[in-house]
């Protein structure tokens, strides 16, 4: 059959409708009136007036660091976002993330807890007596450190726990009872004697080796120097420790802290060392590495990616691990670097942020694969960087920016006194004391006879210094409380003496002198 031409084809056509539509037909074709935005109502902001969100003050709405280097297709600006806040009712300008992050739920904070005073000192009370019933049960005075004084939130007590026994393990709180009524009582004496005693022994073990220095003592002495400090000993003026104080420290720390669990401030009560001597770096051996190994972190784990196999990951759009293939050494030295130390890791992840070409950084993803980093601590050291206008180096210490703005007073400088003025010194409170006790005597005479005049001549024996031997003392006017004595010398020389005596440091033995009376009318 031959098709036939679409000029003859019947169109179908729908059913003439001779009814008119229903009313419920209207109302459904209707359309609903939009409802407008209160927000939009807001009259447009002015062009010549720099963006800036009302929370962050980021003067872009679209954070520029997070488009990378794509390229830019589009010419469209994006607007703000604007929200009322509950609070004060106020229309606020946001950027894009402030406004997205603005009607979302916040995680609520979880309160900082802090320690009861009372609870605190009460507790340590109770160490010192623990530590006290110690002493009376060994027979040691050592024995007085054999207690864990640390309280940060709660109460330790790792030490006295262990001492006693696993018995008392669950009044390890606040409320030491156990700890009141000494030690050594109850089935358990003699296992927590021996316990005890084992702490005693390492911690007189390690009181030895730390007398030990790394030098000979012996040898120092017999040089017989009155210097200060020797030249052998060395830049850390005799304080550096031996190499088997080292090893013995390393060796029952990990015995303390991994087997019997004790905190790390007990560990340190028992075997006499500090902080500082784990993760300090020694000025006299700036090659050694840092006594103490870390446990923690990627790189300690070995959880780090071989830098030759990271372009085969992927991080993010901009590909950061490509760089991995042209700067392979440069990978290499960042992570060697932040391995190292605290410190030196931040200024590797602030050379990684650095942004080159505008707003391009390394993104977080990328930094962490090289340097065993936190998301959290690469976040910190960015926001450093944007407040103090990309200054690589880490904040300082809090202690260390306390004490420079709270330094210690000076002493003040005692200036040393010459043989000559201290004697000169003498001379006077040796006239002075004369003075004083010559002065009710002449106020008794002088009340006796109204025309009376006292001189006195005070002789001494000439000294090598040059000093001139004969003084004279006018005192015709020493009744009067206003002025003061003064002394002449037969070199002409007239010096004024004080009321207080003068404290002189050099002692100096002063002839006898011979005081000669004349009374004149």
């Amino acid at each position: 059959m031959e098709s036939r031409r679409s000029s003859e084809r019947e169109r179908k056509r729908k059913p003439i409708r001779f009814q008119s539509p229903s009313e419920d037909e209207l109302k459904a074709k209707k359309k609903r009136r939009r409802r407008l935005n209160p927000l939009l109502r807001i009259p447009r902001r002015d062009p010549g007036i720099p963006f800036k969100c009302d929370l962050c003050g980021s003067p872009y709405v679209i954070d520029p660091s997070r488009r990378g280097n794509r390229p830019k297709l589009s010419s469209h600006h994006p607007s703000p976002r604007h929200k009322v806040d509950p609070v004060t009712g106020k229309t606020l300008t946001l950027c894009n993330a402030c406004g997205l992050s603005f009607d979302r739920p916040k995680k609520p904070r979880r309160e900082r807890c802090e320690p009861d005073p009372e609870e605190k000192k009460k507790y340590q009370e109770e160490a010192n007596q623990f530590a006290l019933s110690l002493v009376d049960g060994l027979g040691d005075p050592d024995a007085s450190r054999l207690c864990c004084p640390h309280f940060k939130f709660k109460a330790c007590g790792c030490l006295q726990t262990y001492i006693i026994g696993d018995i008392f393990s669950q009044y390890r709180s606040v409320s030491l009872v156990p700890f009141q009524a000494g030690p050594f009582n109850g089935n358990n004496m003699q296992e927590s004697r021996e316990r005890a005693s084992e702490m005693l022994q390492m911690l007189k073990k390690a009181k030895e080796l730390s007398s030990k220095k790394c030098y000979d003592i012996e040898e120092i002495r017999s040089q017989g120097k009155a210097a200060k400090r020797s030249k052998n000993i060395g830049l850390g003026n005799g304080q550096r420790k031996s190499c088997e104080f080292e090893e013995f420290v390393l060796e029952k720390r990990r015995y303390l802290r991994d087997t019997l669990k004790l905190c790390e401030r007990a560990t340190q009560r028992v075997l006499l060392y500090s902080n500082n001597f784990l993760h300090k770096k020694l000025k006299t051996d700036p090659s050694k590495p840092l006594r103490i190994v870390r446990q923690k972190g990627k790189a300690a784990l070995g959880k780090l990616k071989v830098i030759e196999e990271l372009p085969k990951e992927r991080c993010c759009v901009d590909n950061c691990v490509m760089i991995a293939l042209t700067h392979t050494n440069l990978l290499k030295q960042w992570r060697d670097r932040a391995v190292s130390g605290q410190t030196e890791a931040r200024r590797v992840l602030a050379e990684m942020l650095t942004p080159s070409g505008g707003a391009r950084s390394n993104c977080y993803k990328f930094i962490s694969w090289v340097t065993g980093c936190s998301h959290s601590t690469i976040g910190r050291v960015n926001e450093q960087m944007k407040e103090t206008g990309g200054d690589r180096e880490p904040p300082s210490h809090g202690l260390i920016k306390w004490w420079q703005e709270n330094p210690k007073p000076k002493k003040p400088k005692i200036k040393p006194i010459s043989q000559q003025q201290a004697q000169v010194d003498a001379v006077q409170q040796v006239a002075l004391q004369q003075i004083q006790q010559t002065l009710p005597q002449v106020n008794i005479l002088q009340a006796a006879v109204s025309s009376a005049g006292l001189s006195a001549v005070m002789m001494q024996p000439a000294v090598s210094s040059g000093i001139p031997t004969l003084t004279t003392v006018n005192s015709s006017q020493l009744a009067q409380a206003q002025l003061l004595p003064t002394v002449t010398f037969t070199n002409g020389t007239t010096i004024q003496l004080q009321a207080a005596p003068i404290q002189v440091s050099v002692p100096m033995q002063a002839a006898p002198i011979q005081v000669s009376m004349q009374w004149s009318r």
